[in-house]
């Protein structure tokens, strides 16, 4: 899942609605110290204001206090290692947490947070984010328990599919070093 969250090579076939408003070429991404990999993706449909299941067009919802009028066609999208998803649009906040149970099975927790201001208006109405991610997860969870079928045949190679992927191969990094970590505490003590 992190991995595909990762990058957005599939989103043209995976997601028509999601590459309609920001195109999967968009995005720029972004590195630094500390456990976390991600980046910037652009909303890129002319009239559209967010990521929503209307072409995001319909919201009146007030952006996120702190954001500028140049932030408004941005998403923000992070991983934290080790299971946190963090996805900043202009008007809300989506965080995934991720929980592992076994191989090939991981519960995932979706939450919107909007501003307060948004949430006690009258009109506040948050369905046209909640429907377009839950449809875009949907898509997402299908893709990956496909790929997690494929990683257990004999024909599966390991790698990265692309050198566009920096951000999975980063985010596999993160991974690999923790276990890295673990195994010498392990060989040391």
């Amino acid at each position: 899942i992190a991995e595909n969250y990762n990058e957005c090579l599939h989103c043209p076939g995976v997601h028509p609605e999601l590459n309609a408003l920001s195109n999967y070429m968009s995005g720029e991404e972004m590195s630094g110290a500390g456990s976390w990999c991600g980046g910037s993706m652009f909303i890129t449909a002319e009239d559209a204001a967010t990521m929503g299941n209307d072409g995001g067009h319909a919201t009146n919802r007030p952006r996120i206090e702190g954001l500028t009028e140049e932030d408004d066609k941005t998403i923000l999208y992070f991983a934290l290692f080790p299971n946190a998803l963090v996805s900043m649009h202009p008007d809300y906040v989506m965080l995934h947490t991720l929980y592992p149970r076994e191989p090939g099975r991981t519960d995932v927790i979706c939450e919107w947070f909007f501003e307060k201001r948004a949430v006690e208006a009258d009109d506040f109405d948050p369905s046209d984010a909640i429907d377009f991610w839950d449809q875009t997860n949907r898509q997402d969870w299908y893709v990956c328990e496909l790929t997690q079928k494929g990683v257990g045949t004999t024909g599966y190679t390991a790698g990265r599919y692309s050198a566009e992927e920096s951000t999975v191969h980063e985010f596999d990094n993160l991974v690999a070093g923790r276990y890295m970590e673990e195994l010498k505490g392990k060989v040391e003590a």
